[in-house]
């Protein structure tokens, strides 16, 4: 009966024990994190190695988080410090809003934080040569957070103090410029009433910058739309925001609106070996659901497998691999998507979860993603 060295299970017992070729003992096994090997008999009852070269980023085994009914928002990795940080919250009608972090060195096994405040946190980034983790929220005041464990948190005053706002600003991405020193948070608000006007103008904000992600200053928007994601390009010196729009800024105060294929963009990722920008948003027409973009001024819409809601995407640089995931609108099923350009997209199952938020650790090999509207919920990729 032919076994599985790492697991024991036989091979009859395999769901995918599919494709696999066959290798004489002796071959040099690979040493990729995506290639597992088993052990059998053939019929001759010569020892063969069976070599199953796995899709990374395709295979995805969902854990609990330890977040109970508090759903995550936002996962990233910190590599020096071998950790992933997740951060989220409960804003269930009827239950005050209160925040959640949690903490994992391998994906599978979290612990749970102490938050500092009675706000969702909306997002979460890491600043190695700082040592910190930043994540920001929603609600007028207190919206940054800091940490250098990803475990006691603090609180730290934002500048959405306004008298005249029309509504409270939901900061909804945050992410760090090293070369810069230079956080970067964007969001979405209707900003706040001129004072003495008539009829009433308004100014629109869209962004707040932060040296240290304790003091922060507000930063007017050029337009008033939506914006979800930011990321950063270090190679380029250039901060790229979607939304409803998007922009691009080289100090992250001074932003210009490029042109876009759609709208209703959720996620922004930069691949620096690629010099590629890469985005994902909520699609109800099948084939529009991913742009791409040389230099963040120009972008180009590429077609899809499938119109799902896609809300986050990261970049692999050592495996050369973008990874999607999302969930599919009219079902209860969740996809994950890769790509090894940006522009050929790949569909693969995904255990059920609201996924928000996707990241990758390269010292691991594994990609993390977090989500649950009501469960904090995780899952990850082994290969």
């Amino acid at each position: 009966m032919p076994i599985n060295i790492q697991t024991g299970t036989t091979l009859s017992e395999r769901k995918d024990a599919v494709d696999f070729k066959v290798q004489p003992i002796g071959t040099a096994a690979s040493s990729r994190r995506d290639v597992s090997r088993i052990m059998c008999e053939s019929a001759v009852g010569k020892r063969l190695a069976w070599e199953r070269i796995r899709v990374a980023g395709a295979e995805w085994q969902s854990v609990s988080s330890g977040a109970g009914r508090f759903g995550l928002r936002s996962v990233c990795y910190g590599q020096d410090k071998s950790l992933f940080v997740a951060v989220g919250g409960s804003s269930i009608s009827g239950v005050d809003a209160r925040p959640f972090f949690v903490t994992s060195s391998d994906g599978v096994n979290w612990i749970t934080g102490v938050g500092p405040s009675n706000q969702v946190r909306e997002s979460v980034c890491y600043a190695q040569d700082k040592g910190l983790f930043v994540a920001v929220a929603s609600m007028r005041t207190n919206q940054a957070s800091t940490s250098t464990n990803g475990t006691t948190w603090s609180s730290h005053a934002t500048p959405m103090g306004l008298p005249n706002a029309q509504a409270d600003m939901v900061w909804a991405s945050v992410c760090y410029a090293q070369d810069k020193n230079l956080f970067v948070a964007v969001g979405r608000g209707t900003g706040e009433i001129v004072p003495n006007t008539y009829p009433s103008t308004y100014r629109h904000y869209m962004a707040m910058t932060s040296s240290d992600g304790m003091n922060w200053s507000i930063v007017e928007s050029p337009t008033s739309v939506l914006y979800s994601s930011v990321c950063y390009a270090q190679d380029k010196g250039l901060f790229v925001a979607v939304g409803n729009a998007v922009v691009t800024s080289t100090n992250g105060r001074n932003w210009t609106t490029r042109s876009a294929p759609e709208s209703s963009w959720l996620s922004v990722c930069y691949a620096q070996d690629k010099s590629l920008f890469v985005a994902v948003r909520n699609s109800s027409t099948t084939g529009d659901s991913v742009m791409t973009s040389s230099d963040g001024t120009n972008w180009t819409a590429r077609n899809t497998p499938e119109n799902y809601d896609w809300r986050s995407v990261c970049y692999a640089q050592d495996r050369g691999l973008f990874v999607a995931v999302g969930r599919a609108l009219s079902s209860l099923r969740s996809y994950v998507m890769t790509s090894p350009d940006g522009i050929n997209w790949t569909v693969h199952n995904a255990p059920y979860g609201s996924w928000r938020s996707v990241c990758y650790a390269p010292d691991k090999g594994i990609f993390v993603t977090v989500g649950g509207e009501s469960s904090g919920i995780a899952m990850f990729s082994p290969y």
